[in-house]
């Protein structure tokens, strides 16, 4: 009996990345930019949304959600920025 594997954080992210350059090749790349980071926060807030026990709860995590994401966001840029300017050739096709 065959088991299916659970997706790993990088398979996700690279499913997502996929669908994005897709959209890219017939839509600006940075309307799907946005599009994606307006995606990622709307469902970041319905998956807390979903644990809270009631509204009042759900609103005293608001800003330190929000203090989080924004974090650990700014790590995720940071990190692929850095990465982008070390490998930029390979990364573009550009010098």
């Amino acid at each position: 009996m065959s088991q299916t594997k659970e997706p790993t954080f990088g398979d996700l992210a690279s499913a997502y990345i996929d669908t994005a350059n897709a959209q890219a090749k017939t839509s600006d790349a940075y309307l799907v930019a946005t599009a994606l980071l307006h995606a990622a926060a709307r469902y970041n807030v319905h998956v807390l949304a979903g644990d809270a026990v009631d509204a009042t709860q759900f609103a005293v995590t608001r800003k330190v959600f929000i203090e989080r994401s924004l974090t650990q966001y700014a790590e995720y840029l940071e990190h692929h920025f850095n990465e982008y300017v070390d490998q930029f050739a390979r990364n573009t096709g550009r010098e």
